[in-house]
């Protein structure tokens, strides 16, 4: 059996980004407290770039910390990183693009080795944002009134006839095909 183009393509674009992906390192992880900024990139594994599922901002700002991640491509040279906001207390991390993300264990093991130590940028500064105004609450539907003469409703109906027309259709089919048989020839084409 012959393996599509299609499905060759397919896999190839899904994994080259994973081997591009694979190809980078860690250049530099810096960690914004309090105090500053502190070069971390010695407590650093890749486990810190896994992000994780979207999820909802924290409920409350909280104590935080800036992180810093310059990456290195293949050939060596630097590239533009990001800095994601790592909210301990919650266990909640924000990326560049302001997507709220609940990361893996690992990752959160990994961020707080990177923290230790540091003391963390006041609740104040975390920008959270706004409370989405929840619409007023409908009122439920009224329930559909039962049909008036306390029978099934129409649409019921409907599907019983058309399962009856289907089962009719397929013994005349059966029944061609039999008498068909006991003549020798073949039952029609249908």
């Amino acid at each position: 059996m012959r393996t599509p183009l299609a499905l060759l393509a397919v896999v190839a674009a899904t994994l080259g980004p994973v081997a591009a992906a694979s190809a980078k390192e860690i250049a530099s992880v810096k960690v914004c407290g309090a105090a500053g900024c502190r070069d971390v990139t010695d407590r650093a594994t890749t486990a810190i770039v896994d992000g994780g599922p979207p999820t909802t901002p924290p409920g409350a700002a909280a104590p935080f910390f800036r992180v810093k991640v310059t990456m290195k491509a293949e050939g060596g040279q630097d590239v533009p990183g990001w800095t994601n906001l790592w909210v301990p207390s919650a266990g909640l991390l924000r990326g560049d693009d302001g997507t709220w993300m609940s990361p893996a264990s690992t990752t959160v093991d990994a961020l707080n080795r990177l923290v230790s130590g540091i003391r963390p940028l006041p609740a104040g500064r975390l920008a959270l944002p706004a409370p989405v105004a929840q619409p007023p609450a409908a009122s439920a539907p009224a329930p559909s009134a039962p049909p008036e003469d306390g029978g099934l409703p129409t649409a019921v109906w409907a599907f019983i006839a058309a399962g009856a027309l289907g089962v009719a259709f397929a013994l005349a089919r059966v029944a061609a095909a039999a008498v068909a048989a006991r003549r020798g020839g073949s039952a029609p084409a249908g």
